[in-house]
């Protein structure tokens, strides 16, 4: 922890590992932001075991909100979530249940989930597990509405929003991913956008992620 007032809670992405986050720790804590991030198993997404899926943020939630209490009877004032594809899913779940949480940053984020996961190179796995126990995409998209970003877009209300997409992401399609702007838009969050025209999944978040200057104007808007 530095010497600060502010706490960023940081989810990271599928595949990713926590020690490729080490550099935009850094940078938030050379800025004035104590971080604490999380990082789950990969397996969890593959293995398509919903029931885990549930237990595991619930954990995860538990776990932050925990954790903040502590920090506010230390004296921390302003609590901050940041979510990087994946990891969007729980940064949106702890903004939405969590009154401290005042600023959440969606670093290329889900639209409808189901429809994501039935449709990326990256979930085929989790697909092929899910057919194998007779699950369609109708009954997905039942289990995992209490993570999905358009499903629970008025649950953000009150707090301020940072959502990036790209044009050319190959892992959460455009297509899909721009419906939850469309379903922000209509809740009338208090939405920053930006939209990125060239650079895909991994090379347009790690531009985010470097864009320091940017996160610090809007977390201490």
């Amino acid at each position: 922890m530095v010497d600060s007032d502010k706490v960023v809670f940081v989810f990271t992405g599928m595949l990713t590992k926590i020690w490729q986050y080490r550099f935009f720790i850094k940078r938030l804590n050379k800025n004035g932001y104590s971080v604490v991030i999380y990082d789950y198993p990969s397996k969890l997404v593959h293995d398509a075991n919903f029931d885990q899926w549930h237990e595991f943020f619930a954990e995860v939630i538990q776990d932050a909100q925990k954790r903040l209490q502590q920090y506010k009877t230390r004296g921390y004032q302003k609590f901050l979530a940041y979510g990087y594809s994946m990891g969007t899913l729980i940064a949106n779940k702890l903004a939405r249940e969590t009154p401290e949480i005042s600023h959440v940053i969606f670093n290329f984020t889900y639209g409808d989930i189901a429809t994501n996961i039935w449709r990326s190179k990256r979930t085929r796995k989790a697909k092929r597990n899910l057919q194998e126990r007779g699950i369609s995409i109708e009954q997905l998209r039942l289990v995992v509405a209490d993570f999905d970003p358009i499903v629970n877009a008025k649950g953000l209300r009150g707090k301020k929003v940072l959502l990036h997409l790209s044009r050319t992401d190959r892992i959460l399609h455009y297509p899909i991913t721009k419906e939850t702007k469309r379903a922000f838009e209509k809740a009338s969050l208090d939405m920053t956008y930006q939209e990125n025209k060239y650079l895909g999944h991994l090379a347009g978040g790690l531009k985010n992620m470097l864009a320091i200057k940017k996160i610090k104007a809007f977390y201490d808007s």
